[in-house]
This record gives C-alpha cells, sequence and structure tokens, in this order.
C-alpha cells in the first residue's frame, strides 16, 4: 500500500499552489507515495460561518494516516489555523515542511523576506528621497506581509526617518478592496498622494497600479 503524505493550503494562492503541488508530484515519482490535498477558500471579508464551513477541510484528515505533512504556511493565515495544523502533526509524531511560516516543531523552507525587502526599501530612500509611503499590506496574521512592512519601518529608521507615519491599508489581499480604496482616497485629487505604494505583493501592486491609472 502507497504511503500518504497530506498537502493544506488555501487555494487564494492559486499561482503559489499550483507550481508548490507540481513540484512535489514530480518528486514523487517513482515512489510509492500518494498526495493528498486539503485546499479550501475561507473568505476574509465575508461572515465567519461561511469562514468556519471552509476552515473545517483541514479537519477532514485523521493525521496518523500519513507518513508526512506539507503545509503552505503563507496561504494560511487566518488566526490560528495554521498552528492547530502542526499541533496536531506533533501529537501525531507526524514530521511536517512548512514554507512561509515557520513552527519550532516543523522543518521550514522559505525565501528571505526581509533582505530582500530591506534592499527594496533601501533602494526606495536612498534614490528616490521616500519619506511618506503608503503600505498595501495583505492581512494582519500574514507573517509575510509583516515581515516586508517591519523591514520598511526599520529601513526609515536607520535613514534617520520617522516611520511612525507610514499609512497601512489592510487588502485582506483583495485586489478589489484596494482599488476600491485608491479610488475612495484619492479619487477626488483633494488628498495628495504619497510617496511610493509599498505593496505586500506582486497582485496588489498591478491593483494600485491599475487604480491609479483610472482616476489619472
Amino acid at each position: 500500500m502507497p504511503k500518504k503524505i497530506a498537502l493544506f493550503s488555501c487555494g487564494w494562492a492559486f499561482d503559489l499552489l499550483h507550481d508548490y503541488s507540481k513540484g512535489v508530484v514530480k518528486r514523487m515519482q517513482g515512489h510509492d507515495v500518494d498526495l493528498y490535498m486539503f485546499v479550501c477558500y475561507p473568505p476574509y471579508v465575508e461572515d465567519e460561518i461561511k469562514k468556519v464551513g471552509e476552515l473545517n477541510i483541514f479537519n477532514l484528515p485523521y493525521i496518523e494516516d500519513f507518513v508526512g505533512v506539507l503545509i503552505l504556511g503563507n496561504a494560511i493565515d487566518h488566526v490560528g489555523v495554521f498552528e492547530s495544523i502542526v499541533e496536531r502533526c506533533r501529537k501525531a509524531n507526524v514530521p511536517v515542511v512548512t514554507t512561509g511560516r515557520k513552527h519550532e516543531y516543523a522543518y521550514f523552507v522559505g525565501s528571505d523576506n526581509y533582505e530582500g525587502a530591506k534592499s527594496i526599501y533601501t533602494h526606495l530612500v536612498e534614490m528616490h528621497d521616500i519619506r511618506n509611503p503608503i503600505f498595501i499590506a495583505g492581512n494582519a496574521n500574514n507573517d509575510d506581509s509583516n515581515t516586508r512592512l517591519e523591514t520598511l519601518h526599520e529601513v526609515m529608521e536607520e535613514h534617520g526617518l520617522d516611520s511612525s507615519g507610514i499609512q497601512v491599508f489592510y487588502s485582506m489581499w483583495e485586489p478589489k478592496l484596494t482599488v476600491d480604496y485608491i479610488h475612495e482616497k484619492f479619487g477626488s485629487k483633494k488628498v495628495p498622494l504619497p510617496d511610493a505604494f509599498v505593496c505586500a505583493n506582486d497582485t496588489l501592486a498591478i491593483a494600485v497600479c491599475l487604480a491609479l491609472e483610472e482616476i489619472g
């Protein structure tokens, strides 16, 4: 009987999930292993009942049936959900590999958000004289978004700038909410634009660019 590996992820990060799962399947070829994917689409801005209903798929598998668990941690950023999955694995003594979010029990594979963000922000401050950026964040529970925001504060302070005035808009990873925010805040032209919009990911950056173009 093939061994079983479980993969947990929210499906909103579909491009990440697609590439990640494709790589896992490729690596599994030639091994007697089956991959079981547990994916859901919990809302960030709708009612609590729908969110709970979607997230319940993570409670479906009996963890003891699996020899290993993969978690796309940066795609699961609802409060306590990531931690709950890892804790179930720990109690079952099942090894875990996470991406995007670290946990003391799990092996971790991830990108260096800090150094990459610091390089970009240093360029913005030193070459473009940025003083009052607006940060378009994901949501308040996402480690990637938070690291990038914290690094922006750090770089500005290191350059003798007051970072307390950084405006933050939590988009909940919704491009439409981001577009609406730009239209509502800057569409009348009565509010001056910031020196820069710093975005938590490329999708939000594209939304900002489109919205700014729409308002001229």
